[in-house]
């Protein structure tokens, strides 16, 4: 057993209604598993953990007293403060954070258990403080910007038993025995062309269900094909991200890397990039939970859950359920449209009150995901499910805007610049100005 370091005393806090969501969107069995976690933060800064503390409105999380208990975690209590769900963690753990590194001076590393980009600036303080900081979160659900502002991140997905923690939607975790020779199918599914990162591991996964790049101790997809790729090589571009292309190619063309890498840029589309007043708007409906969704994907993502909501033969379900069966139809059926886009469409109709919950669930104590539910009754049809999303979004920009709103900034973010789309963008500014719009319950 490693020796521990005498003078590495840790304090870690945990926003655990935040990491319990992460996991339960992400990984089957869902339970949050604390124990791992805390052994995950003891070996990355071999210390001691004095201070254990987890966050959450313990009614809705019973049943995790037991694990509480087994690792001397003391649970603090956070109310729901508004009729959306969101609790005062945040602000909790930030008081405690800074009281504990300003009165306990012999505490040298802080360990914050989210991926909410909120503690961002909590992180940053307490650096300036001398404190290492330590981040843990779901990868597909933490912020970029909180992890760069830790002294070191570790992430859930690296640090679970792949034999018994498993991608939602999937079965199982297969096991690759020729990891070449995956890459190398999946390139010629694709027409052994240039293709877009994402369009690759869409085919490895459709070759190989259940695939993750960190069995073979990948971090990312990127690092995987670097390490098993023989015939491709990657360019990182800012603006659109990898490009994969077989060695082969630029060879046959005549021509240089960079050059045919041009040529490709030239035909792929271009991604959209913002003014700096819509990255503005962007960046304010972010931390409003409204995540840009390129629009060609957004669109089709409401055209799918507006089909599955208004079947027939569809019976009542959870918005969670319902979310995970929207994941696995795009996975099945439109792999080009990302997981990323899927779940950030759902957020943006949840919390514009596109759903309406069973509230006979309620008295249970269920939360909303996790009741049965169905469109609003306003909506009838898949344009009525657009403008209500729609509207809910412009809502609540205008609200957090003292400036007047430039209607062609915030068509960027809604439909992409689209000039065909400007008149609506208006319209629907206008009918949010009006006297409040009642978006119900």
């Amino acid at each position: 057993m490693d020796r521990v370091a005498p003078d590495v005393k840790v304090a870690v806090f945990i926003d655990f209604d935040n990491i319990r969501r992460s996991i339960e969107e992400q990984f089957e069995p869902s339970r949050v598993d604390i124990h791992r976690m805390l052994q995950a933060i003891l070996d990355s800064t071999n210390g001691r953990i004095i201070v254990k503390r987890a966050y959450a409105d313990w009614g809705y999380c019973r049943d995790y007293r037991s694990d509480l208990l087994d690792n001397a975690t003391e649970p603090v209590q956070t109310f729901h403060l508004t009729q959306r769900g969101k609790n005062g963690a945040d602000i909790r753990i930030a008081i405690d954070a800074m009281e504990t590194a300003l009165r306990h001076s012999e505490i040298t590393h802080v360990a914050i258990v989210s991926g909410d980009s909120d503690f961002t600036p909590l992180v940053m303080k307490l650096r300036e403080l001398g404190r290492h900081v330590i981040g843990l979160g779901v990868r597909a659900n933490s912020s970029a910007y909180l992890a760069k502002a830790c002294d070191a991140f570790i992430y859930y997905d690296d640090i679970v038993d792949r034999q018994w923690v498993n991608p939602r939607g999937t079965s199982g975790t297969s096991i690759v025995a020729d990891p070449p020779r995956l890459i190398a199918d999946a390139m010629d599914a694709c027409g052994n062309v240039p293709v877009p990162l994402r369009d690759l591991r869409s085919a490895v996964e459709a070759a190989c269900p259940g695939f993750l790049e960190s069995q073979f101790g990948c971090g990312t997809f990127a690092a995987f094909l670097s390490r098993y790729g023989r015939e491709i090589r990657l360019v990182a571009d800012e603006a659109a991200g990898f490009i994969v292309c077989p060695t082969t190619l630029s060879a046959a063309m005549g021509l240089t890397w960079a050059e045919a890498y041009v040529d490709l840029a030239k035909s792929l589309p271009q991604p959209l990039t913002f003014s700096p007043l819509a990255e503005r708007y962007r960046t304010v409906l972010r931390d409003l939970n409204f995540r840009h969704v390129p629009y060609v994907d957004r669109k089709a993502v409401l055209d799918t859950l507006f089909a599955m909501f208004r079947a027939d033969h569809v019976e009542p379900v959870s918005l969670k359920e319902a979310k995970d069966r929207l994941h696995a139809w795009f996975e099945a059926e439109r792999p080009g449209v990302p997981w990323e886009s899927v779940n950030s469409t759902v957020y943006q109709l949840f919390y514009t009150w596109c759903f309406a919950f069973d509230s006979n669930e309620e008295s249970d104590g269920k939360q909303r995901w996790d009741r049965r539910t169905s469109l609003h009754p306003d909506i009838s049809t898949i344009d009525d499910l657009a403008k209500r999303c729609d509207k809910g979004i412009v809502r609540r920009l205008l609200e957090s805007e003292r400036e007047e709103i430039d209607p062609a900034a915030l068509n960027e973010w809604l439909y992409d610049a689209d000039p065909g789309m400007l008149p609506q963008v208006r319209e629907l500014m206008d009918q949010s100005r009006a006297p409040y719009m009642s978006l119900g319950r």
